[in-house]
């Protein structure tokens, strides 16, 4: 299903965003 498959890669950038997010604060 598209929309499955949208969600699950809306999740892993949610993610992404969170992780990358809070490595460069720390980098910071």
């Amino acid at each position: 299903d598209i929309e499955a498959e949208l969600g699950l890669t809306r999740e892993k950038l949610v993610r992404m965003a969170l992780l990358l997010g809070s490595d460069y604060t720390e980098g910071v």
